[in-house]
């Protein structure tokens, strides 16, 4: 079942890069680029954000990317973990302000250029 569950999203993933190249190239490097120079962000936008990365990862759009790197920006950017790094309870703006520097950070660290 697991098998028929990839091959199914291979396939529609082919369809999208078929039919609608440039709106999935538009959409990765662009959550990409927020990512890269965002100065205040939420956990919810980072969530999104990086889900287009990760697809972009997927199809060959974002070799370089590391998918660990990834992995840290979606776990290391909820609030409690954000909390947790600054060494206690924080205002929103705040934390998102922090997460918005560590993600910064990760992606110099961790994400070279794209493709």
């Amino acid at each position: 079942m697991t098998s028929q569950i990839i091959d199914h999203e291979k396939s529609a993933s082919n369809v999208l890069m078929k039919n609608a190249r440039l709106q999935v190239e538009d959409k990765v490097y662009r959550a990409y680029g927020i990512l890269k120079h965002c100065r205040v962000i939420s956990s919810h936008e980072v969530i999104s954000l990086v889900s287009a990365l990760r697809f972009g990862r997927a199809i060959g759009l974002l070799k370089r990317i590391d998918t660990r790197m990834l992995n840290r920006l979606m776990l290391d950017t909820l609030p409690a973990h954000v909390q947790r790094s600054a060494g206690g309870k924080l205002e929103q703006g705040e934390r998102d302000y922090r997460r918005a520097e560590l993600v910064r950070t990760l992606l110099r660290e961790g994400g070279k250029t794209p493709s």
